[in-house]
């Protein structure tokens, strides 16, 4: 799904337990955001908390992850899939 709000609403939270939720149940998930600030940041201190076994790749900013080298994929909305 897509979530989409105003800033302070909650958005990262509900990616977070949506992304958790993913991969309890065996998925993959991508997180799509605008700048390469927020990706470094959804990598190194977001999903990290997320609390479920994952490989977290970026792709954009230098970075070429992909889905099938990672569980989830925070990707610059201009280097998406």
């Amino acid at each position: 799904g897509v979530v989409e709000a105003v800033t302070g609403t909650g958005k990262s939270r509900v990616g977070l337990m949506a992304i958790r939720e993913a991969l309890l149940e065996g998925r993959k998930a991508v997180v799509l955001v605008p700048s390469s600030t927020i990706a470094r940041k959804w990598r190194g201190q977001d999903l990290p908390q997320v609390g479920a076994p994952s490989r977290i790749g970026q792709l954009g900013d230098k970075r070429t992850d992909s889905l099938e080298s990672c569980d989830v994929l925070g990707a610059l909305a201009q280097s998406a899939p």
